[in-house]
């Protein structure tokens, strides 16, 4: 402890002798302050941006659970489909939807482009089958609607009339 003390101690009387070249006048110290400062921020900034870039990442496995229309697990990873607004399991459209899902995607391999975001327990991402969009073929198939929030409206032109007046749209998902 005395070492990082005496550390700290040399430091202040460093800049109080104004030792570092191109330092003068009273500003010196605010200059240093700040000079650090902005390279702590910025240090701060590219470790996060680093950070979500490591999340962000592709995963391809077999599917070995479906949670729901929405929600499936692949290679032991949990991953909400990106912009799919599946109905709860609680109701008969959710248990519905979740029966297709797993006859669709269950046991096979997918491959998943995982945003770097993650809800609850999940990451999220878009997830494919043989090239096809698992979320895309669900809304479709009407047994789920797009969520313009988090798709942009991507899936929009997929949604069914039946499936629009039978299904409700989660509050989140308004723009």
């Amino acid at each position: 402890m005395a070492r990082f003390h005496d550390g700290i101690v040399s430091f202040r009387n460093m800049v109080r002798d104004r030792v570092f070249t191109g330092l003068r006048g009273a500003g010196a110290l605010w200059r240093l302050k700040s000079n650090a400062l902005a390279g702590a921020s910025l240090s701060l900034l590219l470790c996060s941006v680093a950070t979500a870039n490591a999340q962000a990442r592709q995963i391809e496995g077999r599917v070995t659970k479906v949670r729901d229309v929405d929600t499936i697990v692949v290679a032991g990873t949990a991953v909400r489909l990106n912009g799919v607004d599946g109905p709860e399991t609680s109701n008969r459209y959710g248990r519905d939807a979740r029966a297709f899902m797993r006859r669709l995607v269950e046991g096979k391999t997918v491959t998943c482009n995982l945003n770097g975001a993650r809800t609850y327990d999940r990451w999220v991402g878009v997830c494919y089958l043989d090239g096809q969009d698992i979320g895309a073929i669900a809304i479709y198939q009407g047994h789920a609607l797009d969520c313009p929030r988090y798709s942009g409206g991507a899936y929009s032109r997929f949604e069914t009339q039946p499936a629009r007046s039978r299904l409700p749209r989660a509050g989140y998902c308004s723009r």
